[in-house]
């Protein structure tokens, strides 16, 4: 089964960080894992270790940001999607995903410098546009 199999993933991660506990990878990895479980909690926790081992892993901050957006911590993900796009300020998908953060925090001047710097870079204005309208909606 997929829970069975990601158990599995789990416990290779966890034999993975007693033989290197220094290895960010392993704890990015695991953290997915839990995301993939619902696990949010379990999941930020193991993103934060791997960002405190290295600090520039941007796939670290996505991946943390998606789980602290599923847990509707919008003002925390925002702090990782600036993060993310200082790292890589040509970074179109978390310059979409902040423009939504940003409309769920009704912050609409910034949501709309997010949504024209990811049309720059190469995403539909329109369904950015439906997006956007959805995170408005949303209670």
């Amino acid at each position: 089964t997929r829970k069975g199999d990601a158990q599995r993933a789990i416990s290779s991660f966890d034999e993975a960080i007693k033989l290197a506990p220094e290895m960010a990878q392993a704890y990015h990895q695991r953290g997915k894992v839990y995301s993939i479980l619902d696990q949010c909690e379990q999941a930020i926790q193991d993103f934060n270790e791997a960002i405190r081992l290295d600090p520039q892993n941007v796939q670290a901050f996505f991946s943390r940001r998606v789980s602290l957006d599923v847990l509707g911590e919008y003002q925390r993900a925002k702090s990782d999607y600036d993060e993310a796009i200082r790292l890589d300020p040509d970074d179109g998908v978390a310059c979409y995903n902040r423009a939504i953060v940003h409309t769920r925090l009704g912050m609409d001047r910034e949501a709309q410098t997010d949504a024209d710097r990811a049309h720059g870079l190469g995403f539909d204005p329109s369904l950015l546009e439906v997006a956007m309208n959805a995170a408005r909606a949303e209670p």
